[in-house]
């Protein structure tokens, strides 16, 4: 099975479970990052590394650093359900995967302390 296909299984089965709000953000997700880099993987051809791989590769897209928590937070979810519990996987692939983080510019900086 595709990681693609697995994703459709896990949306279908775990996420329309979820408020419409939940629904519609993990489908964001899904579409935008997810399945164009990794979808076209076997899910069991996943390694640590290629996971690793893709996260840092978010920093590249010039993603604000919420977002890509939130991108990698759904990749890890639906791989930890991988595991356990649709026994697809036998370890959580994600589970070491590091949250990629871009320095803030001088503007974000100064935005950020204005909330303080």
């Amino acid at each position: 099975m595709s990681y693609n296909d697995y994703l459709d299984f896990w949306f279908a089965n775990f996420v329309l479970k979820n408020q419409k709000n939940t629904q519609s953000n993990y489908k964001n997700v899904l579409t935008r990052y997810l399945k164009p880099s990794l979808g076209y993987y076997h899910i069991k051809n996943l390694t640590p590394r290629i996971i690793e791989n893709f996260s840092q590769s978010l920093l590249d897209k010039n993603l604000t650093n919420h977002t890509m928590e939130i991108i990698i937070s759904v990749m890890k979810k639906s791989l930890r359900m991988a595991r356990f519990p649709y026994e697809l996987l036998n370890t959580n692939l994600a589970e070491y995967t590091s949250y990629p983080k871009r320095k803030l510019t001088v503007a974000e900086l100064a935005r950020k302390n204005m909330m303080i």
